[in-house]
């Protein structure tokens, strides 16, 4: 790959005098832009020969043996300090679970106890989390309330790419079959005036894409307005409106 990369050429435009310049042009234009490209890709990635990247591999072979025993230690003695002060990290009650998780009967126990699981910021869930509450369900018993949007905890584990498949798959009601996993779009917003919404919309459809953001805001991703007052489904009480005139006049 260096060397192809290194020794490629391009071979010479072709004249023909059917074709119009301006065609001519544009073609010219495209080709010189996708020279360019591959030349800038081959000094930014492929700067060594394959001996070459053999040998650094080698070089780097046991300063990494070293990182691994030092990070094997670290690992060990740190277990053993807290196994001696009888405590536990967050991180130490997930894997745990997870291995207990491992026996059958334990599984089936709890599969049998739990008529539902519900899982909100789902778009935080790492692995093990995942695999601790699939092996506790009964496939079809789970509900899970989520926002890749507002995924955060990557450098925690996190794999928003869970949510995203279940997100991409998943179907509305209107489109849903019979025993398929059913979506639904929480999109009505009443906690902010519409002006609030539209100005967060446009910013979010122009720059929100499946590069940045993991998802491409369209109109189908859309916040819309829910007013307060459709929540209600019954007018207040006379006793009620008289309390809330007092408390709004004295600004409580």
């Amino acid at each position: 790959m260096y060397h192809t990369t290194s020794e490629l050429k391009f071979d010479r435009f072709p004249v023909d005098k059917r074709v119009p310049e301006e065609i001519k042009d544009h073609i010219k234009e495209i080709r010189g832009k996708v020279k360019d490209k591959i030349k800038d890709l081959g000094k930014e990635l492929l700067i060594y020969t394959s001996e070459e990247a053999v040998q650094s591999t080698k070089a780097m072979y046991s300063i990494l043996v070293k990182v691994k025993k030092l990070v094997i230690e670290f690992s060990e003695n740190f277990a053993k300090t807290k196994q001696d002060k009888n405590i536990l990290d967050f991180s130490d009650i997930e894997h745990y679970a997870l291995e207990i998780l491992k026996k059958e009967e334990v599984c089936n126990k709890y599969k049998q106890k739990y008529e539902e699981i519900l899982i909100d910021e789902y778009q935080d869930s790492n692995l093990v989390q995942e695999t601790i509450l699939t092996s506790i369900s009964k496939e079809n018993n789970i509900f899970m309330v989520g926002d890749v949007k507002q995924s955060i905890y990557k450098f925690r584990q996190a794999r928003p790419e869970l949510f995203l498949e279940k997100y991409e798959n998943y179907k509305e009601k209107s489109e849903i079959q019979e025993k398929e996993n059913l979506k639904i779009k929480l999109f009505k917003n009443f906690r902010s005036r519409q002006n609030v919404l539209s100005l967060t919309n446009t910013i979010f459809d122009s720059i929100m894409s499946k590069e940045l953001g993991d998802i491409d805001y369209n109109k189908g991703e859309y916040l819309n307005l829910r007013s307060r007052l459709s929540r209600r489904t019954k007018p207040r009480s006379r006793a009620t409106r008289n309390r809330l005139k007092r408390r709004r006049k004295n600004n409580i």
